[in-house]
């Protein structure tokens, strides 16, 4: 059975879409069927992020009945397979959050299903996070960030979904400003499932148009995502970490995804 995540924060800007796309691109690299879907109507990213055809078919398409939705997935060169949303002013006009339920009932088969939903607590986000079986949420270090995602914790808490944790996005670990992952797990009463160091390996992916875990394999950045899905998967990712801090034996989420029947 196909499990939908979405992964989710209270506002632009930290990082939220080059996760998915990075975090897509590790589960498949550890053998998990995965697909991206651009839910964001509004402001979608994912084909200026990997350059993807500008006339591909999209999520507006299948949501307008233009398509069927497994016609508008796309496999991206570096392997991963992604439904874009539309960039057109046209297709921008027009939300149609309402059919995701019914579109996503008709999309093939696949082990993971990673929805990047537009940023905000308003309906278009609610819609999405109901049709999820379990959510991530992406912040950076900073109070304001970490105060959003606190406010979109509650939210995701009142819908009854179950929360994987937080992503901690652009860490930097040579200062002493940014909030310790520790810390923010007090803050936030919610796990970190992993910290994505400051990289400039991520910018370069970005003008590539391609995941930093597949053009940059061995940068922190592509290790810290690896260590995530690996995390989810319960397996042990053996790498140079950009911390003292070694990946666990067995996450609590494993237990999750191993009555999933995902977990090795």
């Amino acid at each position: 059975m196909t499990k939908f995540i979405s992964v989710i924060s209270a506002k632009g800007g930290v990082g939220k879409t080059t996760s998915v796309i990075n975090l897509a691109s590790a589960l498949q690299y550890l053998g998990v069927n995965t697909l991206i879907i651009d839910c964001d109507l509004s402001s979608p990213n994912t084909t200026m992020y990997l350059g993807l055809p500008y006339k591909t078919k999209t999520i507006n398409d299948a949501l307008l009945g233009r398509s069927h939705i497994n016609e508008t997935i796309h496999t991206h060169p570096c392997g991963i397979k992604v439904i874009p949303a539309s960039i057109s002013h046209d297709d921008i006009e027009e939300y149609h959050y309402g059919r995701f339920d019914k579109v996503l009932a008709d999309l093939a088969d696949f082990d993971v299903v990673i929805l990047d939903t537009p940023p905000g607590l308003d309906k278009p986000l609610v819609s999405i996070v109901k049709l999820s079986h379990y959510v991530i949420t992406v912040s950076t270090p900073d109070m304001i960030a970490l105060t959003d995602t606190l406010k979109t914790l509650k939210l995701v808490k009142s819908l009854n979904k179950k929360i994987l944790g937080t992503i901690l996005n652009r860490y930097d670990y040579h200062n002493n400003i940014d909030t310790k992952p520790h810390d923010v797990e007090k803050f936030l009463d919610a796990r970190v499932i992993g910290v994505i160091p400051e990289d400039s390996a991520v910018k370069k992916s970005h003008y590539l148009r391609n995941p930093v875990v597949y053009a940059f394999p061995d940068s922190e950045s592509a290790q810290g995502y690896k260590q995530i899905a690996a995390g989810l998967l319960g397996k042990k990712y053996e790498h140079s970490l950009p911390s003292n801090k070694k990946p666990e034996e067995k996450s609590a989420i494993y237990y999750i995804f191993k009555n999933l029947g995902l977990a090795k």
